[in-house]
C-alpha cells in the first residue's frame, strides 16, 4: 500500500482524500486499507508525528457539530466529569495534548471534513463517488 507523506502531498496537489489520525491505530490501518482497495488518493496524516492543529480540530468540530473526541476511549474516562464544562480554548488544549482523545480517523476530501470514523459502507459510498466522477473525466 502507498500513501503518500506530507513533503510528498504539499509538492502534488492533486491528493483527493486526506486521513487524520494515530497511524498504530488498528481502525487508522483499516480505513487505510479500505482506501488503498479502491486505489484512491489518500494522504494520511499521523497525529503521533505531526501535532494536531486547533484549525483542524475547529473545521472538524464546525464540521460535525462537536468536538471530535472519542467518549468511549480510555483516554476520556478521567475527563468524563470535567470535559463537558471547559470552555473551548481548554478542550482544545487537552485535545492537542492528548490525541488519542480524537475520534478517528477523520476523512476529509478536498481539505472538507466528511466523516468521523470508520465505515466501510459510508467510505464506499464516498469513494465509489469519487472514483466514478474522475472515470467520467478521464
Amino acid at each position: 500500500m502507498y500513501v503518500m507523506s506530507i513533503q510528498e502531498t504539499q509538492e502534488e496537489k492533486e491528493t483527493m482524500f486526506t486521513l487524520y489520525g494515530l497511524g498504530h491505530c488498528s481502525t487508522v490501518q483499516k480505513a487505510l486499507a479500505f482506501i488503498a482497495f479502491h486505489k484512491a488518493p489518500v494522504t494520511l496524516i499521523d497525529y503521533a508525528q505531526t501535532p494536531l492543529l486547533i484549525e483542524w480540530l475547529e473545521r472538524w468540530k464546525e464540521a460535525f457539530g462537536d468536538w471530535p473526541v472519542n467518549t468511549a476511549s480510555f483516554t476520556y474516562r478521567p475527563l468524563k466529569n470535567t470535559f463537558p464544562s471547559l470552555s473551548d480554548a481548554e478542550k482544545c488544549r487537552i485535545i492537542i495534548e492528548k490525541p488519542a482523545l480524537v475520534k478517528r480517523p477523520v476523512l476529509e476530501k478536498d481539505g472538507a471534513p466528511v466523516c468521523f470514523g470508520f465505515s466501510a459502507k459510508k467510505y464506499g459510498s464516498l469513494l465509489n463517488d469519487e472514483l466514478s466522477q474522475l472515470k467520467k473525466i478521464l
